[in-house]
């Protein structure tokens, strides 16, 4: 599986910092989703948006010969243009609706 710039990947949480959290992507591969790449609203405590174990689908923005960088909120950006709301409501929406489900 190719890991470039702009891919979108399927993990899971693998382990949460102050800084961000860890995601498990396929192949053995790493990704860091940075604290400020979870979500466009402020993030004071990562544990608040995501759990250890959580299936996440990201984004890679930058390669390094460590992690992959990956974006969780690049994604609901697409997802709030589709469903035409703002982009910091989106996650809120969809977590509703699974749970409703």
């Amino acid at each position: 599986m190719e890991f470039g710039v702009g891919s979108v990947v399927e993990g899971k949480v693998t382990g949460i910092t102050k800084f961000g959290a860890f995601v498990g992507l396929p192949e053995g591969k790493s990704g860091l989703v940075h604290i400020s790449e979870i979500a466009y609203s402020y993030v004071n405590d990562v544990k608040e948006h995501l759990k250890e174990g959580q299936e996440v689908k990201v984004k890679v923005i930058n390669v390094d010969d460590k992690y992959l960088n990956i974006a969780e909120k690049f994604l609901y950006g697409e997802l709030a243009v589709a469903l035409d709301m703002p982009k910091d409501e989106v996650k809120g929406y969809i977590t509703d609706y699974l749970k409703k489900n």
